[in-house]
């Protein structure tokens, strides 16, 4: 009875090592895409953004920049390669969106920061974090 409780603690102690490394706060994978767009005065910045963050800064340039950090915690490459950052330039408008499959999944989370003129607005369409700015 002994050895089996024995075996038995080797065993989930075992599995606790190894299940330890599987789970990481720590990106196995990430992608940095930096844009600067040139825009005019009074321009309109939509921000489609579910999987993350969207931090907003102005600053005195003509210029709107996104910086976006794609992070797969599991699946590297092949899963950052399943999300997109699509943009989308208009008359006075700018359209950033973070495209994900139609079907499936894509377990990766993306971060973007915004640097924008003080004179442009930013609204975001849809985000399951909040907007810092």
């Amino acid at each position: 009875m002994q050895s089996r409780q024995y075996t038995i603690l080797v065993l989930v102690i075992t599995l606790c090592i190894i299940l330890s490394g599987c789970v990481t706060k720590d990106s196995l994978e990430s992608e940095e895409i930096t844009r600067s767009f040139n825009v005019s005065s009074r321009t309109v910045v939509y921000v489609n953004q579910i999987s993350g963050p969207v931090a907003v800064s102005t600053w005195e340039d003509d210029t709107v920049q996104m910086t976006a950090q794609k992070k797969a915690y599991f699946g590297g490459r092949e899963e950052l390669d399943k999300v997109s950052i699509a943009v989308t330039e208009g008359n006075r408008e700018l359209l950033i969106e973070t495209k994900y499959p139609l079907y499936g999944e894509a377990s990766v989370s993306v971060e973007m920061q915004l640097m924008v003129p003080g004179d442009v607005t930013v609204k975001v369409l849809e985000t399951t974090e909040e907007m810092s700015t």
